[in-house]
């Protein structure tokens, strides 16, 4: 396993899903952290300072899932952190179960995005290679 001296950090809160990301980014040499609560996402992303940030579109909310509140969550996290002058450069993949098509990937990527995927449908080498094309392609903005 090749070591890759970059930092992903996942905020998701299905166990199976953070466990999944854990196993693919860790064989592929990534330092990866996977955080479950989105409320203390801010500080850790500012702490941590993380090469790319996957961000789930929908959480739970004590354990219930509401579709509306709960995908403005994402998409509001998402503004915040495009916001804020310490994360506004961090590259961010947004990952849902809804579709990667329309309205839901045409707002994400509207709000700083990088890219909006579907967890569902992506093979592991293919998350692979677009966090690494959005890692290349940030390394050669920031020269």
């Amino acid at each position: 396993m090749k070591k890759i001296n970059k930092k992903i950090l996942f905020i998701e809160d299905e166990k199976y899903q953070r466990d999944l990301y854990y196993k693919i980014f860790t064989e592929a040499g990534y330092k990866f952290k996977a955080i479950n609560d989105p409320k203390n996402a801010l500080k850790i992303i500012q702490r941590e300072k993380p090469d790319l940030v996957l961000l789930d579109l929908v959480f739970s909310i004590n354990g219930q899932l509401i579709m509306n509140k709960s995908r403005e969550k994402g998409f509001n996290f998402l503004k915040r952190l495009k916001q804020n002058i310490k994360t506004k450069n961090i590259p961010i993949i947004m990952v849902s179960n809804l579709s990667a098509k329309g309205k839901h990937k045409a707002k994400a990527l509207k709000l700083g995005a990088d890219e909006f995927l579907n967890k569902a449908k992506i093979l592991p080498h293919e998350l692979i290679k677009i966090v690494e094309q959005i890692l290349e392609k940030e390394k050669t903005t920031s020269a």
